[in-house]
């Protein structure tokens, strides 16, 4: 009985511990790292520079391996293996490393042992517009120090006629898959795209009823909650902020609550960095000089902006908020003159809050109190997504099905909906194709039932199903076959 016990601990422990450590190493401007497999951030060098030219680096991202072993950093364009060699550069010439959070590194769904998904945000034109793209790498080429895997680089994710400068990600309600989502330009709209283990899968622009941007390069911090239900956002040229209600299985999303910053005196500005506490009841917000804290707990006063630090030191501002591993939310104070090549003791340190989930005063706001080991920071932070997010237990999506009444990938030929169903499903075959057969089979792979139909859209009667997870398997005349799966309710 010992022996088992201890085996089902060892198996519990290798399934809630996976990916536990990928979020253990930051690298961002200027060549810093802080490494937290310690449970305490060490610093070390990068090449995450600021080009020389005393110029402003903002993006970054960062991504580690299960065991906390350094990967790949990127400034949205250059990437750099964990030995600061470069990997490759991506992008357009007119590329720029002033974007708030404009890069993410997300492991590919159902491949996380070898590829990586980099989103980013890029600049075309003239005229000039930022579209999101991607890149795939293998983290196990170069003899494990990775690299582009089958020359998927520089890949259009979606094409719209423009996005700001929010980029975020959170993990779909099974546990596996991601929900990647950007601000659209001059818009109140949110794209949002799902990673499944078939690559960018959905596509979808959804109004939220929040903010509209009027900056078509609205500049300020995004950021979701630990727990994935919350969206938080500030707006540099807005002067607001908002809050968003987010749905992990159908990546809904809804207004809770905006407003405009609160001016303690008239040095305070624009808002510009944000965060969430550990156990998502606190939303961070920071102006130039001021940073406060609103309690989302419920049976309070959800959204009374409480005064957590002041700073009048003049010509240094707070910039980025990031949530760290050793659970300490960490707070960039920089000047706001660039381009420079100042070091002092305001750019060389870190502000933290010690303790986020406390209330006011209790969660124990730190200026300038980690030292970055002689580099200095200047905006921002890396873009960190929660990637131990785990999956809703008992929901209907915690079986890594789809979203609710299923959008179409780029390329779908097929659309299926409602889904989840109970009676009647309905599948569309688009595009003109027509299907050499349609089967629809169990989780198992058996097949369940023959569907005979040339009819561009088909109702199939699905009450005699047993509840779970089925999928539909539309082959073409070529040989393709495409692949979509539907829960029986």
């Amino acid at each position: 009985m010992k022996k088992i016990f201890f085996l089902l601990v060892f198996i519990l422990n290798s399934v809630f511990s996976f990916g536990q450590f990928r979020g253990n190493n930051w690298c961002f401007s200027d060549s810093i790292g802080l490494n937290f497999n310690s449970g305490s951030p060490i610093p070390f060098e990068t090449v995450l520079s600021n080009y020389g030219s005393g110029d402003v680096v903002e993006n970054s991202s960062c991504i580690s391996d299960e065991n906390g072993q350094l990967i790949f950093y990127s400034d949205g364009r250059r990437v750099w293996d964990r030995n600061n060699d470069s990997v490759c550069v991506m992008g357009t010439s007119n590329y720029s490393p002033s974007i708030t959070n404009g890069t993410i590194y997300l492991p590919f769904p159902g491949h996380e042992d070898s590829l990586i998904y980099q989103f980013y945000i890029n600049r075309t034109g003239p005229p000039y517009r930022q579209k999101l793209y991607y890149s795939i790498f293998n983290k196990n080429l170069r003899n494990g120090f990775g690299d582009i895997f089958n020359n998927q680089a520089n890949l259009l994710a979606v094409d719209v006629d423009s996005i700001s400068e929010q980029l975020t990600a959170i993990k779909h309600g099974n546990g596996r898959d991601w929900w990647i989502i950007a601000k659209k330009s001059g818009a109140n709209d949110f794209l949002r795209l799902l990673l499944t283990e078939n690559g960018i899968e959905f596509i979808d622009s959804s109004t939220s009823g929040g903010l509209k941007l009027q900056s078509p390069t609205e500049g300020g911090e995004i950021s979701s909650s630990p727990d994935g239900t919350k969206i938080g956002e500030v707006f540099l040229h807005l002067r607001k902020f908002q809050i968003l209600n987010f749905d992990r299985c159908t990546g809904e999303i809804s207004s809770l609550f905006s407003d405009t910053v609160f001016v303690s005196n008239s040095f305070s500005g624009a808002p510009y960095g944000c965060s969430f506490s550990p156990n998502s009841s606190k939303f961070y917000y920071s102006t130039w000089d001021t940073l406060y804290q609103i309690e989302l707990n419920p049976g309070v006063n959800q959204f009374d902006s409480k005064i957590i630090g002041i700073d009048s030191s003049g010509s240094y501002v707070f910039r980025q908020h990031e949530l760290a591993p050793d659970g300490k939310i960490y707070i960039v104070f920089s000047t706001f003159i660039y381009p420079n090549t100042i070091y002092s003791p305001l750019n060389m340190n870190l502000c933290v809050i010690n303790k986020p989930d406390s209330v006011e005063i209790n969660s124990d706001f730190q200026i300038n109190s980690l030292y970055l080991g002689g580099k200095r920071v200047t905006i921002g932070l890396p873009s960190m997504p929660n990637y131990n997010l785990g999956a809703l237990e008992g929901s209907a999506c915690d079986t890594l099905t789809s979203v609710s009444n299923e959008q179409l990938s780029v390329n779908s030929i097929v659309r299926i909906y409602p889904n989840p169903s109970q009676q009647e499903l309905t599948i569309e075959i688009l595009n003109g194709v027509k299907p050499k057969s349609i089967t629809v089979t169990d989780a198992t792979g058996k097949e369940i039932m023959k569907i005979n139909s040339t009819k561009p859209s088909t109702q199939v009667n699905i009450s005699s199903l047993s509840a779970g997870l089925y999928f539909v398997k539309v082959q073409e005349r070529d040989g393709s076959v495409t692949v979509k799966k539907f829960v029986k309710e």
